[in-house]
């Protein structure tokens, strides 16, 4: 993973308002299973550059999360919340601004 996006994943879980594990369900990706998995996302993408991760969690810790990640330098936020909590998720990353792509950018995944 790239180094300055781990140390704001780690700033984040050891911020005081979170303070508690972080269970990565997806970080990096190579660009085939990139392409595979997203209907979005072609074969580049945060996840295979190294600057995201999709972290498993729901309800008022997914809103607590979002803002203790935007405090820390995170970009992107989407979020996939519906069905069974075991696959609840919400996607981080820390992209710049690009043209046609300003951030702080939200989504959700239907």
């Amino acid at each position: 993973m790239d180094e300055d996006f781990m140390m704001k994943l780690e700033a984040i879980r050891t911020d005081p308002r979170w303070d508690r594990p972080i269970i990565i369900t997806s970080g990096y990706r190579c660009p085939n299973h990139n392409q595979a998995v997203s209907a979005t996302a072609s074969r580049t993408g945060p996840h295979t550059t190294l600057r995201a991760c999709d972290i498993l969690v729901s309800r008022m810790d997914a809103v607590l999360l979002t803002s203790v990640a935007y405090d820390h330098g995170m970009t992107g936020f989407g979020w996939h919340q519906r069905g069974d909590y075991t696959g609840r998720i919400i996607h981080l990353d820390d992209l710049p601004n690009a043209e046609g792509q300003p951030r702080p950018h939200c989504w959700t995944y239907s």
